[in-house]
């Protein structure tokens, strides 16, 4: 089994790499929005609460949406696991952070 914190550290690794690229194309916050409308509309109940957050969130400042990506705080760790930024990085980049993390996994086990 995965340790948690491996897995929320790759979480991190994954929304630092996003906020870089959000930084250098603002627009990526309406794919977001798009993302979580869909979402919405088939989401399980127990689910709806994370993604309205993130939906308030996106309606806010950049400032806020970077904090949620990159934070280290309870709520930014638990709202990663629903990023609504699946799909903006490429294949490479995503690729390169799960290289990191599976060598980070054979060392733990």
């Amino acid at each position: 089994m995965k340790d948690h914190r491996l897995i929320d550290e790759r979480s991190l690794a994954f929304g630092q790499a996003i906020a870089v690229r959000l930084e250098k194309n603002p627009w990526l916050i309406t794919r977001a929005r798009e993302t979580i409308e869909r979402w919405l509309a088939s989401a399980d109940p127990r689910v709806l609460p994370a993604l309205v957050e993130w939906q308030t969130q996106l309606s806010g400042p950049m400032d806020g949406v970077i904090g949620l990506l990159t934070g280290r705080d309870e709520r930014a760790t638990r709202l990663r696991q629903s990023n609504p930024f699946a799909g903006v990085l490429q294949a490479h980049e995503r690729n390169e952070i799960l290289r990191r993390f599976a060598r980070h996994e054979s060392a733990s086990a």
